[in-house]
């Protein structure tokens, strides 16, 4: 997520690019069952990195469902959704973003937001080559979707993939920021090459008011609470590029939005939201859930958003239904 660095850190994206030299292929390794809902696999991607992805598998599937966390989550923070639509025909891929959750990387570091691209890339064309009679769709929250929205402009490989894409409380705008004196210690430890973490400025009561999820979220070993400098650096490309995307934007989308949400800029949202490209669009903000929707203790109205709307692209793609001409729907 963005903490108020200047745009002109831009310019250092060419630096960075000189990391990102050496690409093996890809590969997906063996899978080992975790569960009887879901299990877990490893993939290889480009640079060798070793990323960490958790799959529930639909027994009729309809469509195939690809999932990004956010800043400090990892792939089982959507297990009881992806549980859910399981059940109802759709498969379900979350995937550890490198240096988060089970994934076999530098810890909170990432040395250039290309890799992270690739990464999620190479999760899409596997599943897209194996899954090609169903409908393939993106979702990602909160941090996920500054990179969910990057994947899916127009032109980009990977939106002529996508039936459609679901952007959840994404954190494009927010409200959270850092402190001036830590974002003078971010720059110092960037320029010097000093990989010391910085804490990631949230707490879980930003996430939830559930006592249940509150209680998870506190003893999550694999919650991610602190990040390298560069990562930070890499975060505010990703939001100056992201926020600039929504014109390049044109497959189904569906923004799904908390309403108390200490986290995200509602305004922002619905300022971006407007700025599709998609003609088919669609905006549903929840009053009086907090941040992350998937820890609300009571799911059904936003499981069902995601549902029928999930439907209604599978339905579309099924009867090669042409995308609308003009409008979109939305809460003001």
């Amino acid at each position: 997520m963005p903490f108020g660095f200047s745009p002109r850190l831009l310019a250092f994206r060419d630096m960075l690019d000189l990391i990102n030299k050496s690409k093996p292929m890809q590969t997906f390794e063996n899978s080992e069952h975790e569960n009887s809902s879901s299990f877990q696999q490893w993939i290889s991607g480009q640079d060798g990195c070793k990323h960490f992805l958790r799959s529930w598998i639909a027994q009729s599937e309809r469509a195939v469902l690809v999932y990004l966390h956010g800043i400090e989550g990892h792939s089982l923070w959507i297990g009881e959704t992806a549980a859910f639509l399981q059940q109802q025909g759709i498969s379900v891929h979350a995937m550890d973003r490198r240096g988060s959750g089970m994934s076999k990387e530098s810890r909170g570091d990432l040395t250039d937001y290309k890799l992270l691209m690739d990464d999620c890339e190479t999760v899409l064309q596997s599943l897209h080559a194996k899954s090609r009679k169903a409908p393939l769709f993106l979702m990602a929250n909160c941090w996920g979707a500054k990179v969910a929205a990057l994947l899916c402009s127009r032109n980009h490989k990977i939106s002529s993939m996508l039936s459609g894409l679901i952007l959840s409380s994404p954190a494009i705008t927010v409200k959270v920021d850092l402190p001036l004196s830590k974002k003078v210690l971010i720059a110092l430890r960037f320029f010097t090459g000093n990989l010391t973490p910085i804490e990631i400025p949230l707490n879980p009561e930003d996430f939830t008011d559930n006592p249940h999820y509150l209680d998870f979220i506190r003893r999550d070993e694999l919650r991610l609470m602190e990040a390298t400098s560069r990562f930070f650096v890499n975060s505010q490309i990703l939001t100056f590029l992201s926020s600039r995307s929504a014109s390049q934007i044109d497959i189904p989308t569906l923004i799904v939005q908390a309403g108390t949400d200490s986290i995200v800029e509602h305004e922002g949202v619905k300022k971006w939201f407007n700025r599709l490209s998609s003609a088919d669009k669609e905006l549903r903000i929840f009053e009086g859930i907090y941040h992350s929707l998937d820890f609300h203790d009571a799911p059904t109205e936003y499981r069902n958003v995601l549902l029928n709307w999930l439907n209604r692209q599978i339905s579309n793609d099924a009867n090669g239904s042409p995308r609308p001409l003009s409008g979109g729907q939305g809460q003001p």
